[in-house]
């Protein structure tokens, strides 16, 4: 376990020592998995995806990856950014992502945002409430579910449906402070 706020570094020597790249995931524990936790780590994904890569990617051209969504792991979800650059150090990268994040919540604080949420919360739901396309699709999802041990998925996309409808504007404002630490001391991812 890892205190709040904490880094791991991994460093490890590139296969091609003419291409030195760095691979950067801040990750940011959302809780115990549950439909609840799913669904704000899709939220968190639809909101960030497009700004985050905009300024990192586009404007900053800061790595020529950068990608964010969920992370599911042993019972965890969480939320990860992930930004690979052949130029920048993995400080700077980190650092980028920090204030990229603390840069946006003004939007998500902003009534705009609340449109944007609206907008989100009806791409989401739709997308969770489709069903599977084909008998395959179907045993696919099912056999992932019994080989994660978590039989309780089998209707998970109907049921995070449902929870979707009880989000609001104020509470994903809730979880992006205290998932990144903002609104009160800076967090490091």
């Amino acid at each position: 376990k890892l205190p709040r706020d904490s880094c791991v570094w991994v460093d490890a020597v590139s296969e091609d020592a003419e291409n030195a790249t760095c691979a950067v995931e801040c990750y940011w524990q959302l809780g115990p998995d549950s439909h609840a936790t799913r669904y704000l780590a899709d939220m968190l994904e639809a909101v960030l995806e497009e700004p985050l890569y905009d300024q990192l990617r586009t404007k900053e051209q800061l790595g020529y990856s950068v990608s964010c969504g969920a992370k599911w792991t042993s019972g965890v979800q969480g939320f990860g950014v992930t930004v690979v650059s052949n130029d920048a150090h993995p400080d700077y990268v980190a650092a980028r992502v920090e204030a990229c994040l603390a840069d946006f919540r003004k939007h998500v604080m902003s009534p705009a945002f609340i449109d944007d949420f609206l907008d989100h919360a009806a791409a989401l739901t739709l997308r969770m409430s489709e069903k599977h396309r084909s008998p395959c699709e179907l045993a696919e999802h099912f056999w992932e579910c019994l080989g994660d041990g978590r039989p309780d998925l089998f209707d998970a996309h109907v049921v995070e449906a449902l929870v979707a409808g009880e989000a609001t504007p104020a509470s994903v404002r809730a979880a992006y402070d205290r998932v990144f630490g903002l609104g009160t001391t800076p967090g490091r991812c």
